[in-house]
This record gives structure tokens, C-alpha cells and sequence, in this order.
């Protein structure tokens, strides 16, 4: 299957926003002229499709980006799924492109008047002090050790990561009252920031500082950022806001666009 036939699929419906490759019929240009769109959509069903709020398809021409929403219309032929175009189409940004699904729970710190300089600056430390830990460097080394000595070191970084959960939390909720600690669901993340649901009404600028992880154990990437909340749009319950970072390591940024781009990878892998 050539790459350039798998296209992104984003579904809203309720309190969800799911992103999936799916496999349009036609070369992407052939999208700007066709009145419907035959699209292979493994991932979805017709009652999902008919349910959801907004369906919107991204795809490359010529190395630039674009966004159309659609309409879901029928189920055609040897089971494609049949659309129709209800928008013309959006170019989009590198970093708005490469946005992967992050379903984990959130926990923010509202950042009050006058703690913006000392939260960025504790951003900044804890990411220098989590490249210099030994279970950081441990991570970088363990698929080279042999396998014995593999199943030590995933001992020990499950019990480290266990710790500094533990840590965090004794840290955070210290001084700190009920409205300053807040829990969200996440959604989404780019090299941007994340994309987070919650049945919370935050405003628009609101500052908040968060400790998240991607990865797997071995591979794991732990990292701390100051984030602007601005609402994005309604869910079926709450709200979906985009969470920005307000400053971001360069080595932070780097190592997130690089667990993007494999989590790309290994699904187009997958799908092939």
C-alpha cells in the first residue's frame, strides 16, 4: 500500500475526539474534484460516523497540508464508506498536522497571578534534572544490555517511575487549594501542546503547570511545561480545550515530534 494513500481521519463524537489513518480510493488531489469520496474506514462504523459531530479528513499535496470536513452518506461498494465535502480546503501547519491521540488523565496546576516566571523556571530545571537522572540514562542504554540484566532495569525504572508519581503529588498538593489543582482528561498532543477535555469552565489564558510522560517504560519521555488553555470547542458534556505550551525545551520539542513521528510509523506498519 503506498503511503501516500493513507490519509488522517478525525472523528468528534461526544466527549471524544479520535484520530485514525483510513485509506481514501483516489489520489489526495483527486479529493478537490470529486463529489464524493470513497474512503476504506476500518476504524469507524456507520452509527459512528452518523453520531459524530464533525468528521474531518487531512491529507498532503505536494508537501503542503490541508483539512476538509465531511459528511458521512452512504456505505458503497465492497464496504468503502461514501462522503460528501462540506468545506473547502484548509492548509494547515506542520504542528497542527502531526497530532497524535493522548488518552491519559491530566493533572494541572493553575498558575495564579505573579507565578508564571517561577513555574516556567521549575519547567526548565525539572526537564535539565530529568535528562541527568540514571533511570534517564538507563532508558538510553537498556536494549543493549543483555536480556537478563533488562528485566533488573525494568524493575527498577517501574519502582523509580512509582516514586516519582508519589513525589509529585506530595509536591503539588502541598499550599495548594482545591481550585488550583485540576484534573482533565487528555485527548490529544502535538509538538504544539495537548488537546484536553473536561466538564471544568476554564478561561481562555488560563495558565497551568503539568508533569506528563509518552513512551513505553523503556523509551519513556517525562516532561514538565507551563501551558495557555484557550477553549477549542464544545464537547457533548464540557468543553475540548487546546493546552499550548508556553515555552518548551528545544530537546523536549525534539523528542516529542520524534514519538510522534514513530507512533506514525508503526501504525502505517500496521496498516500495510
Amino acid at each position: 500500500m503506498a503511503r501516500e494513500r493513507l490519509v488522517r481521519m478525525i472523528v468528534i463524537y461526544g466527549d471524544n475526539i479520535l484520530w485514525r489513518y483510513v485509506v481514501p480510493k483516489c489520489e489526495p488531489a483527486e479529493i478537490e474534484t470529486l463529489d464524493v469520496i470513497p474512503i476504506d474506514v476500518r476504524w469507524f462504523t456507520p452509527d459512528d460516523l452518523n453520531k459524530a459531530s464533525e468528521i474531518t479528513i487531512e491529507y498532503s499535496i505536494a508537501g503542503t497540508f490541508y483539512a476538509r470536513h465531511l459528511k458521512f452518506v452512504a456505505t458503497g461498494v465492497g464496504g468503502l464508506f461514501l462522503f460528501s465535502k462540506t468545506s473547502v480546503a484548509e492548509s494547515m501547519s506542520l504542528e497542527r498536522a502531526f497530532v497524535m491521540d493522548y488518552p491519559e488523565a491530566i493533572h494541572l496546576r493553575i498558575v495564579a497571578d505573579g507565578e508564571k516566571a517561577y513555574y516556567l523556571q521549575r519547567a526548565l530545571s525539572e526537564n535539565s534534572t530529568e535528562q541527568r537522572k540514571i533511570s534517564t540514562k538507563i532508558r538510553q542504554t537498556i536494549m543493549n544490555e543483555p536480556v537478563e540484566m533488562r528485566n533488573i532495569y525494568r524493575f527498577m525504572l517501574e519502582l523509580n517511575d512509582k516514586l516519582d508519581v508519589i513525589n509529585e503529588l506530595l509536591r503539588d498538593k502541598h499550599g495548594a487549594t482545591e481550585t488550583e489543582l485540576v484534573n482533565v482528561r487528555g485527548i490529544g498532543i502535538s509538538v504544539r501542546g495537548f488537546i484536553l477535555h473536561s466538564d471544568l469552565v476554564l478561561a481562555d489564558g488560563t495558565l497551568a503547570y503539568t508533569t506528563n510522560s509518552l513512551g513505553t517504560m523503556e523509551e519513556k519521555l517525562t516532561f514538565s511545561a507551563v501551558v495557555a488553555l484557550a477553549k477549542l470547542k464544545k464537547a457533548a458534556t464540557g468543553t475540548f480545550y487546546q493546552a499550548d505550551f508556553v515555552q518548551l525545551d528545544d530537546d523536549v520539542k525534539d523528542a516529542i515530534m520524534k514519538y510522534l513521528f514513530v507512533r506514525e510509523r508503526d501504525i502505517m506498519k500496521g496498516m500495510r
